[in-house]
């Protein structure tokens, strides 16, 4: 029965590339590269390797379904991927398990302000497209601070704050077209 209701949970919650989150699986390649050239200049390593982080910690903040923690693993990372929808760590777990390369992220479904009180601290952090839906955004910058080792690198992006950035990004693509 468990395997049958697995099947039926990953048919359901897929990755799909065409599907609701296509804008976030086109942007994932640039966005992959702009962080992989970024990291391995902040670390020196090489850029060329085919696992560049290899030996370094990292956690994506906000990891949704995973899609930017799997491409990190499979470059060598050990990646922690959090989010606050125990839904997303869900799916993004049973992605993960397809995987040998991806299998051994530690998905958990908690907050950065969790981790710090836990202690936990990264040679990355990344938190993309989180840091417009937190309540209070410079805690939260605090947070990630506090996750990241000595010497380590913290990457957030966001959607710029114009009206029409919010119209575009908050309203029509969340509320609108139901993309996040």
């Amino acid at each position: 029965m468990m395997i049958t209701v697995k099947f039926i949970f990953h048919v359901a919650f897929r990755w799909d590339a065409e599907g609701p989150f296509k804008p976030l699986h086109a942007l994932n390649p640039t966005r992959l590269a702009f962080i992989r050239s970024t990291l391995c200049h902040h670390f020196r390593k090489d850029p060329d390797s085919a696992r560049p982080f290899e030996g370094l910690k990292f956690i994506d903040v906000g990891c949704g379904g995973g899609i930017l923690s799997e491409p990190l693993a499979r470059m060598g990372a050990t990646v922690t991927g959090i989010d606050a929808v125990d839904k997303n760590i869900k799916i993004a777990r049973l992605h993960a398990e397809s995987d040998p390369a991806t299998s051994s992220i530690e998905y958990l479904c908690t907050t950065a302000e969790n981790l710090v009180d836990e202690q936990r601290q990264f040679d990355a952090v990344l938190a993309l497209e989180v840091i417009e839906h937190v309540a209070d955004p410079a805690e939260f910058c605090k947070s990630l601070a506090a996750l990241t080792v000595p010497s380590g690198a913290t990457v957030i992006s966001t959607v710029n704050r114009t009206m029409r950035a919010y119209a575009t990004a908050i309203v029509a693509a969340e509320y609108i077209l139901h993309w996040v």
